[in-house]
Formats: C-alpha cells, sequence, structure tokens
C-alpha cells in the first residue's frame, strides 16, 4: 500500500468518524479493524510504502535525508570538540585512556598544530589496536616484531639510532611506511616495525587469548610465531564467542542478508551469530595463514576479528590527486552507476566459491536482464515532494536505465562455479578503462577485493559521490562520517536502486510503472533537484575532507601518534615513557 493510498484510507476513518460520532461507535471500531487487517494482508503482496520499510517518526522525511542531517551534525560535533591546547589534548587524552600520553606528546601536539592537523582527538581506533599489547611486557614486544619479521611477506622497517633502515627488498609497503617516518625518527628510540606486505590481515587471536590476558604472557624466546592451519575460517570463528554459533556451528547454507529497500544504519554485520554469512565474503577464502599468536603486525586495513595494527596506505601517502585529474562538472556527469573492476576478491582456500564474493555478486546483480524479477521502488511523486510512493519494476530494466557496471578482466575462472562459460554468461565483461573514466558518472561503486579496496581515496578526491560496501576498517575510520563524505552500501547492494532513486529520481520504467504525474513531462523535470543538490553536497564533502583529513600531514601526524604509543610499550620501563 502507497502512502497516497494509505492516505486516502485514513481520510475516509476520519470522515467516517465525523459522521458516525457517538452513533456508531461499534461501526467506526470493525472499521478501523478491518483497514488494519487489509492493510497487514497487503503487506507481502503488494510494494509497500516508505514507512512499513523504514519505520519514522512523526516526521514523514525520507531515511535518507533523516541519516544525512544526523551525519552532518555527528560530524560537525565532532569537529568542534577538538583540543584547542595542548593542556585541553593532555586532559582528553586522560579521559579517554585512563592514562598519561606518552612520552614525546607534546612534540606531536606541535607538529599537528604546526601542519593544521585538524583530528587531534580522534585516535580510538589506534589505540583499541595498541589495547592487548599492554598484557605484554616491553622486551616480548620487542622479541616477538623481530621474530614477525623474519617470516614471508613481512618486512621490517627499523629506527637505530635515530636512522632508518629496512630488510633487503622490502615491498613497496614498508618503502612507504619508511618514508612516513622521515620526518620526526630523530626523535624517536630505537624500534623494529613488523610490515605486513599481504593486502589481507594477518593476525586472528583466538577469543580465549583476547578474553585471558595471561595466556599471552608466554616466553617466545626459544620459538617463532605459529600461524593457523586449514581455512581462514577455520581460523576466525575462534575469535568469537564460545557461545556463539560459529563456535558451536561450522557452517550452515543460508541467507544471511535481509533485503531492504533503504540503506541500514549500521553496515557492522555479525559473523560471529550467523556463520553462513561467510561464503558471501572473499577474505574468509584467502590463501594467506594467519598468525595465531600475538604479534605487532602492522597492516593497512584490518576486518572485525583481525588484531593487526592499521597504518595509512603507502599509495595515500604524496599521491596528488590533480597530477591526472580529467574532471568532469557535475551537469555534465552521466547519472548512471559506474564500476570497473578485475574478477577478483577472495582466494582459493576452499576452492569453487568466487562466485558469492562481494565483487561478483555486485556484478551478477548489475548484470541481471531479468523481467521476471522485481525490485521494489520508492520514489517522490512529484520530484521534490515528500509524497513517497512504491512501485515495482523488473532488474532487467532498472539495470539497463542505471547501471554500468563490468569487469574488464575475467579471472580464476576454474574458482568460479560453472567455469569461464558461466561467467561469461552471468557477468557484464566491459572494456577496460583509466581509472578518469569514473570522473564522467556522478556515482561511483567501491568494493573490497582481495583485501581493502585501494581506490577509495582516489574516488574521494573526485567530484563525483563514492558508494562504497566494505568489511574493513582503515586508518581514517574515525574521521570519516557516512552519509556526509560518501554513501554506505550494505553487504548485498539492494537498496543501490533506492538510493539512486531518491538523489536522481525515477527512471523511464520506474515513473510508468507508478503512473507518475510526471512521465509526459520533458525528461528534464523528472529528476528531483533538492535530490541532485544533496548527493553533490556529498561528492563536495567527500573531495574537502581528502583535501584537509587526508595530506601528506595528516597521515604523518597519524603515524608519529603511533609511534610515540609503541615506544611506550616497547620500553622495559613504560612509565618512564609517560608525558610528564
Amino acid at each position: 500500500m502507497t502512502l497516497r493510498s494509505r492516505s486516502s484510507t485514513l481520510s475516509l476513518l476520519q470522515s467516517s468518524a465525523g459522521a458516525s460520532s457517538g452513533r456508531f461507535p461499534s461501526l467506526l471500531f470493525v472499521l478501523v479493524v478491518f483497514s488494519v487487517f487489509v492493510t497487514l494482508g497487503l503487506h507481502a503482496a503488494r510494494p509497500q510504502s516508505l514507512r512499513s520499510y523504514y519505520p519514522l517518526a512523526a516526521s514523514t522525511a525520507h531515511p535518507i535525508t533523516q541519516l544525512m542531517d544526523q551525519a552532518e551534525v555527528a560530524y560537525r560535533t565532532k569537529l568542534a570538540g577538538q583540543s584547542q591546547s595542548l593542556a585541553a589534548a593532555v586532559a582528553e587524552y586522560k579521559r579517554r585512556y585512563k592514562r598519561p600520553p606518552p612520552k614525546g606528546f607534546d612534540k606531536w601536539y606541535t607538529f599537528a598544530q604546526s601542519n593544521k592537523v585538524i583530528m587531534i582527538d580522534e585516535y580510538d581506533g589506534l589505540m583499541n589496536d595498541l589495547a592487548p599489547f599492554w598484557n605484554i611486557s616491553g622486551l616480548e614486544m620487542r622479541r616477538r616484531a623481530h621474530q614477525a619479521g623474519s617470516l614471508p611477506k613481512v618486512d621490517l622497517v627499523r629506527v637505530k639510532d635515530g636512522q632508518l633502515s629496512t630488510t633487503a627488498e622490502v615491498s613497496g609497503r614498508a618503502g612507504g611506511f619508511k618514508s612516513m617516518l622521515e620526518d620526526f625518527a630523530h626523535v624517536l628510540p630505537d624500534l623494529e616495525f613488523a610490515i605486513n606486505a599481504q593486502a589481507e590481515g594477518r593476525v586472528l587471536l583466538s577469543w580465549e587469548f583476547a578474553d585471558n590476558p595471561d595466556i599471552t604472557l608466554q616466553d617466545s624466546s626459544d620459538c617463532t610465531p605459529s600461524t593457523g592451519e586449514g581455512t581462514l575460517w577455520e581460523s576466525w570463528r575462534r575469535t568469537c564467542q564460545p557461545s556463539k554459533n560459529a563456535r558451536q556451528l561450522f557452517s550452515s547454507l543460508r541467507n544471511p542478508f535481509r533485503t531492504t529497500l533503504f540503506p541500514p544504519r549500521k553496515h557492522n554485520f555479525d559473523f560471529c551469530g550467523s556463520p553462513y554469512a561467510h561464503y558471501l565474503q572473499g577474505h574468509f577464502f584467502t590463501d594467506v595463514r594467519p598468525f595465531t599468536k600475538l604479534y605487532p603486525i602492522f597492516s593497512p586495513a584490518k576486518a572485525k576479528g583481525f588484531s593487526d595494527i592499521r597504518i595509512p596506505r603507502r599509495y595515500t601517502y604524496g599521491w596528488d590527486p590533480t597530477a591526472d585529474n580529467m574532471e568532469v562538472p557535475w551537469d555534465e556527469k552521466s547519472d548512471k552507476i559506474y564500476y570497473r573492476a578485475i574478477a577478483m576478491g577472495g582466494g582459493t582456500t576452499p576452492p569453487g566459491f568466487s562466485a558469492q564474493y562481494q565483487r561478483h555478486r555486485f556484478v551478477r546483480m548489475a548484470s541481471d536482464e531479468s523481467t521476471s524479477v522485481n525490485r521494489s521502488i520508492v520514489i517522490a511523486d512529484p520530484p521534490n515532494s515528500e509524497n513517497y510512493v512504491s512501485t515495482s519494476v523488473p532488474i532487467g530494466k532498472l539495470n539497463e536505465e542505471i547501471m554500468d557496471v563490468g569487469f574488464s578482466v575475467f579471472g580464476d575462472a576454474h574458482n568460479y562455479l560453472g567455469g569461464a562459460d558461466a561467467m561469461e554468461e552471468e557477468l557484464n565483461h566491459a572494456s577496460s578503462e583509466v581509472l578518469n573514466r569514473n570522473w564522467a558518472y556522478k556515482y561511483n561503486v567501491d568494493l573490497d577485493g582481495l583485501g581493502y579496496s585501494g581506490r577509495f581515496m582516489s574516488l574521494l578526491a573526485s567530484d563525483s559521490v563514492p558508494m562504497k560496501a566494505t568489511v574493513y576498517e582503515e586508518f581514517y575510520s574515525d574521521w570519516i562520517q557516512p552519509w556526509l563524505h560518501f554513501i554506505p552500501l550494505s553487504q548485498m547492494y539492494h537498496e543501490i536502486y533506492n538510493v539512486h532513486g531518491y538523489f536522481s529520481g525515477g527512471t523511464v520504467s520506474t515513473l510508468k510503472a507508478a503512473n507518475s504525474t510526471v512521465q509526459d513531462r520533458p525528461s528534464e523535470q523528472w529528476h528531483p533537484a533538492n535530490g541532485d543538490a544533496r548527493a553533490r553536497r556529498i561528492a563536495r564533502a567527500g573531495k574537502v575532507w581528502h583535501e584537509t583529513m587526508a595530506r601528506k600531514a595528516d597521515l604523518q601526524a597519524y603515524v608519529y601518534r603511533l609511534c610515540l604509543e609503541y615506544a611506550r610499550l616497547s620500553a622495559d620501563d613504560r612509565d618512564a615513557m609517560n608525558y610528564r
């Protein structure tokens, strides 16, 4: 039942009440009950109203309007609360973390201030990454860092007597991290950083290790880091509490994600409670085996359950977004949703599951040409009003009208159910294009690959709107605001059609199916001006965020503060490494 039809029902009831007040109270009661049952009966059979999918208060505002407004308030509040003096920063540190800041905190604050770093207090993610290492000694911390550096795909970056060095033939990530230390290495004590050369996370602690710190007090002087055996899922599920389904049931097969019209408020899906969901995430099929004991491994991102320490990505550090800028004016951009990638997104342990990896699922959904599978679409009719109507449109028509999505390279066909023939039949095979092609579109999708996505910062730097789905957290997660700087997507992506409808209005098929009041008008009148303005606002806000929060100096400030915390944890006398 649409909002339009529901309003008519309510008007009828109100009229009936006025006419029969005092004479037919029982008839009014019957009418009300009948209306409720009719509404509930139609709930499963007809396209629904906006309210039935996304509960609102007394306001009739669209849920995306609410999410954007809430995001802006939250972000402004965060910015306004940043410390404006060293004394305030020290006090805020003590309030949050219940201990003094590390030695050298005053020099870090001076560095941050002189480089106009905005986020002075938002380092909760950094502190959470390092929290488990308070349970081992400084000697053990140094020993484990050195041991980890001797393993494959892990490189060491050293600070010795204020000078920087690396082990031979290190990865680009280790080289990039080394360059981030150059401006302040001279004030650091001797340290070793074990840098992960892989895209995937490397450290997985069982719940028993994480919840019982005494277990981690073993002396590792005569052993090397142990690694997990079997699949990653076998190791990952042990990060869950023993009472969770993932610990009691290895897996089962069912769809863990509910189809939604609109984006959920939170995207932190619980794989511990729903172990069957791991089949839909490629990182659970990685061929890289994790460390199953607590070792200080520095990685560019980590998914829930991992214990890596996050650092900025080398591709971001020192990158000039204007060097290859081929920006297109907003009004000249296509309204379609754009995505190009290589057909990858996980490993082959065990093989045969790539059809369910995150990239493959999205491209297959956007490639669907079916006229029998429908999507429920909610649009404002007329545009710019708050009169929302729901209709049902074949997904094939929607994809034709709003999607420019495909894989530029088909790889790992042996890992796809049905092989190369199935990939060709189910997935759009699009031409390979340079990254700048993204700028010709208003909406650019960003999805995880083998690990985190490497293109998100580039998308933020553009004048287009990033639409991002991820299970990873990066160093900047405390600094950026979904629905203000980018559009977050759920792991099943179904809401993307209604997100597009909110910002760009109904397509030809949608307007026809809804019998819209504007379907016979010129096409330029189909698009809501306020929705387009809100999309442009996200694009601009993301670009400003990139220009002010992802500068070289911002990354250095993060790493500088990380080094001070790491130095204190690596010291034999940690109290002596407190700021006084």
